[in-house]
């Protein structure tokens, strides 16, 4: 379960990683 959890975590953070790379992307080319 704990793995499962881990990796779960893992996955939403480079979600959320990706999404503000792209907001800052975004940002830069105003």
């Amino acid at each position: 379960i704990a793995i499962k959890e881990a990796i779960a975590n893992g996955e939403n953070w480079i979600r959320c990683h990706e999404i503000l790379t792209t907001a800052q992307i975004i940002d830069e080319q105003r």
